[in-house]
């Protein structure tokens, strides 16, 4: 049989499609192998800064530093800040596409401000996104919502009922009765969602209640819903409310499901950014680790 130029050309392109491809699979196990010391080196890093001996009130005081301490060792995965008018939330952008679906947004509390979310509409480029909003104050927040995704005039917490929440009325937050849905029936039955890219919560205190929504094999986990990136301001309250921050923290820790990677602490809220490390969906999107 003779070789030919056209034999000799195929020969060199199945070669080299060969070699590109051992090449790729040798770079992402490299690149995984890296990223997964640096989550253990942030776990091993949060097993030794983080007292819970402590008291509430010092554990709440002391925790900032050491979220910003530990979380130096995700400085390479190029978190971004997205600016509101008085505040900033945090993403990392997607490295690998999935599914061609928009990639999904939910704030729990609009608070008349969607600055953050049109700066992350404008980094995504020509990813789509698929935006959702929830806050129960409709005249404020229903306009301005409507511009970029779907709004929804309620309020989200553990429990549904009509009973006292803390809304922004014109500059001034005020404490009134409105209507609460569970958040899980909210993103299962309302939203239909089973992963949820980018969650962002500051509903006013609720946050205390949908602590063990995120803890692995919790409430999540047992409906199969996956959350990817979350921002949640935790605001300051009472001993009994810091007592379970405390215990919030240690489950994160020890579950090992998110990591605590970036904080904003003005000395009365946090603002608290995790990654979750347990989902194959969130990292290989947001990674590329398989």
């Amino acid at each position: 049989m003779k070789f030919t130029i056209v034999h000799l050309s195929l020969f060199f392109l199945l070669f080299l499609v060969y070699f590109l491809l051992f090449k790729a699979l040798i770079f992402q196990k490299f690149e995984k192998k890296s990223k997964l010391r640096v989550f253990q080196e942030w776990i091993d890093c949060a097993d030794r800064s983080f007292d819970f001996k402590e008291n509430p009130q010092d554990f709440w005081n002391s925790t900032t530093k050491k979220i910003d301490y530990c979380g130096k060792h995700f400085e390479s995965l190029k978190i971004r800040g997205f600016n509101n008018t008085d505040e900033q939330k945090f993403a990392i952008l997607p490295k690998n596409r999935l599914i061609d679906s928009a990639d999904i947004v939910l704030s729990l509390g609009v608070g008349k401000d969607i600055g953050a979310e049109k700066k992350l509409k404008q980094a995504y480029d020509k990813i789509p996104l698929q935006f959702y909003g929830a806050d129960p104050m409709f005249m404020d927040n229903y306009k301005i919502y409507q511009e970029i995704g779907k709004y929804f005039p309620l309020a989200i917490s553990s429990t549904d009922g009509f009973y006292d929440a803390s809304v922004l009325v014109g500059e001034n937050y005020t404490t009134i009765p409105v209507f609460h849905i569970n958040f899980l029936h909210f993103i299962k039955n309302i939203l239909n969602l089973k992963i949820i890219d980018h969650l962002w919560i500051d509903n006013e205190y609720s946050e205390y209640g949908l602590f063990p929504y995120f803890y692995k094999n919790g409430i999540l986990d047992q409906e199969g819903i996956t959350v990817c990136q979350l921002n949640m301001e935790v605001h300051n309250a009472t001993l009994a409310q810091k007592s379970k921050f405390k215990e919030f923290v240690r489950n994160i820790i020890d579950d090992q499901k998110y990591a605590i990677v970036n904080n904003y602490f003005e000395g009365i809220h946090y603002r608290l950014f995790l990654v979750n490390l347990d989902s194959d969906y969130c990292l290989y999107k947001f990674f590329y680790i398989l």
